[in-house]
């Protein structure tokens, strides 16, 4: 069933974009940016617009934020809440957008608590690849039950291709 939805997105979006391109084109070739010389002759203006590695980063983060907040307030299962913020990874002071589910964070807590009471508890990351399936399983019901939070996680995925191609080409390696 997975399999149909995302085929039926896919065409949905493909459709999209070629009903908005031609429209798009044309409006663009209607445009009259003729830059002249003041010689009054034509001539060629070339307009760059980009965004940093780190601009294209924050987008990205952004996305996911609206992806999670939408998804958590569909979401009819607590377990299962999602939530972000930012943290230092390990070891560093550098602040990185972490999300992780409600069910990790009550068993990280556990553990914790355990090994202070001098316990050996079940480690969160046992927890968390046990219960991995039926979260995923969850996020897929949610998404495929609403066309809003399915176009959230698309721009999300979106933001991501960009991001990784834009990435392999400053790094100078060929993009796809």
């Amino acid at each position: 069933m997975a399999g149909n939805w995302n085929a039926s997105c896919r065409t949905a979006l493909a459709l999209v974009s070629l009903c908005l391109l031609p429209a798009a084109a044309a409006m663009a070739s209607q445009r009259d940016d003729t830059v002249r010389s003041p010689a009054g002759d034509a001539m060629e203006e070339v307009v760059v617009t980009g965004k940093t590695i780190g601009e294209m980063r924050r987008d990205i983060e952004r996305a996911e934020d609206r992806f999670y907040n939408a998804y958590n307030e569909l979401n009819p299962d607590g377990r299962f809440r999602v939530n972000c913020r930012l943290e230092a990874r390990p070891g560093t002071r550098i602040l990185g957008h972490l999300c992780t589910a409600a069910f990790f964070e009550d068993a990280q807590g556990e553990e914790a608590r355990g090994i202070l009471r001098s316990e050996s508890p079940t480690p969160a990351e046992m927890i968390y690849q046990a219960r991995l399936p039926e979260f995923r399983q969850n996020v897929i019901k949610v998404v495929a039950a609403n066309p809003q939070l399915a176009r959230l996680l698309f721009e999300r995925v979106e933001l991501q291709r960009r991001y990784e191609r834009e990435l392999r080409i400053r790094q100078g390696r060929s993009a796809p």
